[in-house]
């Protein structure tokens, strides 16, 4: 049960955060003829393809002809790497295989009744045994998505909250065990193209625009909460996407990381 519910910690956290990897000397925002060139024309679309934080590579992100993730690298500050690879049915994200320094962890495969969002799920482990089984519901703005373990046991709920036009994320809460693992809130989105293009779980933590304000709670030993709250300013490119995000401690005002964004041209 334990390995159970910290895989699932894991897949809540991997989820929050979110490359296609060009050549370094095809990737150029001076270059007009570069696939990243930054002066792209308003109204251009774009794909990232790699998010830095302090200058160290956190994500890159690889995509098919349709322009959906098809795999995504994350860079662990330890020098770890977490591969994921996704599958579709179309649109449709139907399987993510997770691999954590070349070696299998865990995958999840979804299935779909009417519409582009998932009904049912399924969480495996590394040796292709089922974990979870995953129930999603969607009313109004909000979206839960249960576990239910081997037994039948529901053993976590995740649940989505959008704002009243359906478009962005405002509210994220995780619970495992009856306990509340984070909450994270989101607020005062900009105009902007989301930076997160075809981001592949759209359909629970998606946005069509960039989030200004971020508001994470984590349960900590016994009832001790932490809350971290982040002011993001944004620098946006002629397409209007950001490529530069300077977070700041809600407060003090202290700048806590630089974020750069760079892109590629859309199919």
């Amino acid at each position: 049960m334990k390995t159970t519910t910290f895989k699932m910690l894991w897949l809540c956290f991997i989820a929050i955060a979110l490359v296609a990897c060009s050549k370094k000397e095809d990737c150029d925002p001076e270059d007009e003829n570069s696939l990243c060139y930054a002066g792209l024309p308003a109204g251009s679309n774009l794909l990232l393809l790699e998010e830095k934080a302090n200058g160290r590579t956190e994500m890159r992100f690889e995509y098919n002809d349709q322009n959906n993730v098809v795999v995504r690298y994350v860079h662990g500050v330890d020098g770890s790497m977490t591969i994921e690879n996704f599958t579709y049915n179309g649109d449709k994200l139907t399987k993510v295989e997770r691999r954590s320094d070349g070696r299998l962890v865990m995958s999840e495969e979804y299935f779909y009744n009417v519409g582009n969002r998932p009904s049912t799920g399924l969480q495996k482990n590394n040796k292709g045994e089922i974990e979870n089984n995953i129930v999603y519901n969607y009313l109004g703005d909000r979206v839960t998505e249960t576990f239910f373990n081997r037994e039948g046991e529901q053993v976590g709920v995740n649940t989505y909250i959008f704002d009243s036009t359906g478009k962005n994320i405002i509210k994220q809460v995780s619970n495992i065990h009856n306990m509340n693992l984070f909450t994270l809130e989101y607020a005062d989105y900009d105009d902007k193209p989301c930076r997160y293009t075809n981001y592949p779980w759209a359909w629970k933590v998606g946005s069509v625009n960039n989030a200004q304000f971020y508001s994470l709670t984590t349960n900590g030993v016994g009832d001790a909460n932490s809350t971290k709250n982040d002011v993001w300013k944004y620098t946006y490119n002629n397409a209007g996407y950001p490529t530069k995000a300077e977070v700041y401690e809600k407060g003090s005002g202290t700048l806590l990381e630089t974020r750069t964004f760079t892109y590629k041209r859309a199919n």
